[in-house]
């Protein structure tokens, strides 16, 4: 049985307990950026995308992790085994990231082998093609890599997993952070308003926490509606902090496999990937938390969403700065 999640609004009462967490080095963010910047025009990263004029040419990666790396906040980055040395080389060369390179650690995601049509694996001059096997296998990844030792041998307790084409991503925010503790999984959403925004909406599957997709949602339950709007209304923005003893509960389970077809090398054939948040109905807590869509969620999949991205990027900038000000005048 399917019914909606309900959502809280962030309050501010957790913000010191968030700074407490970063204080005492427990937090650490994942970026998953295993995807390359095709569909930007680039033979690159997605990440290391660079060709935004509109904002200093900063890549994805400057403009989501400076701020926590300058707060020594750890950052790990899940890159794919494509893109892996070009992700590395970009942190050493870039002139912001390379000064923050020590606190930064890679690690790979997992792969499977590409299949035919008729679920044979896919071999081109005898030898067997694989492909990433999604964001899901984060949990094995990290486990498989010993970054998963390398957080618990440092103390880390809560980590942000998020991704790379998210510019508008909160990465230190305190209150948020602040309402992880004591809690498995702890998510922020945006409100769905379009039924047909192809878009994943989190759902309790059998009173657990599950998310389903667009492509999953028949007619019917897509548009049906409540006092609220949407009956399916809490979008997911794959922005979570994760318990790092709920990390090492989902790398002992096999994920669901979702099955897509694809086009490439002028062949047609089956890619089976894993999501990150099909663990979630292991989750004996959860939060989630409805925020703003447009200082929270821009993400950038082709070149017509940068400009739009990039000045929502700047009106939350100066935002902050504002209110930044506004406090110190009150302070002082």
């Amino acid at each position: 049985m399917i019914s909606k999640t309900k959502a809280e609004n962030l309050t501010g009462k957790s913000v010191e307990k968030g700074r407490e967490l970063v204080k005492d080095k427990k937090y650490a963010i994942c970026v998953l950026a295993g995807g390359q910047g095709t569909r930007l025009g680039i033979n690159g990263p997605k990440g290391a995308y660079t060709e935004n004029v509109a904002y200093d040419n900063k890549s994805f990666f400057e403009m989501i992790l400076v701020e926590p790396l300058k707060k020594g906040i750890p950052v790990y980055i899940m890159t794919s085994n494509e893109n892996k040395e070009d992700t590395e080389n970009h942190f050493r060369t870039n002139k912001e990231l390379k000064k923050y390179i020590k606190s930064v650690t890679f690690f790979t995601q997992g792969e499977r082998p590409l299949k035919d049509l008729e679920g044979n694996p896919l071999e081109i001059d005898g030898q067997t093609i694989y492909g990433a096997s999604g964001h899901g296998s984060v949990y094995r990844s990290m486990r498989n890599s010993g970054v998963l030792e390398e957080m618990i041998e440092k103390g880390i307790t809560k980590v942000l997993i998020t991704n790379v084409d998210n510019i508008n991503v909160s990465t230190v925010d305190y209150d948020f952070i602040g309402e992880s503790v004591d809690t498995d999984v702890t998510i922020k959403s945006v409100k769905k308003e379009d039924p047909e925004e192809n878009v994943g909406v989190f759902i309790l599957k059998d009173n657990m926490l599950s998310v389903i997709e667009y492509t999953e949602i028949d007619y019917a339950m897509r548009n049906r509606k409540d006092s609220s709007g949407l009956y399916l209304q809490q979008a997911n923005i794959m922005v979570q902090i994760i318990d790092i003893e709920f990390i090492k509960k989902a790398a002992d389970i096999d994920l669901k496999i979702h099955v897509q077809t694809k086009k490439k090398w002028g062949l047609e054939f089956i890619k089976e990937e894993t999501f990150l948040f099909d663990a979630f109905y292991l989750a004996n807590s959860y939060k989630i938390f409805q925020v703003d869509r447009e200082f929270e969620f821009s993400p950038i999949k082709t070149k017509e969403d940068i400009k739009p991205a990039i000045m929502a990027y700047i009106k939350k900038k100066i935002k902050i700065r504002n209110l930044e000000e506004n406090i110190k005048m009150l302070l002082d």
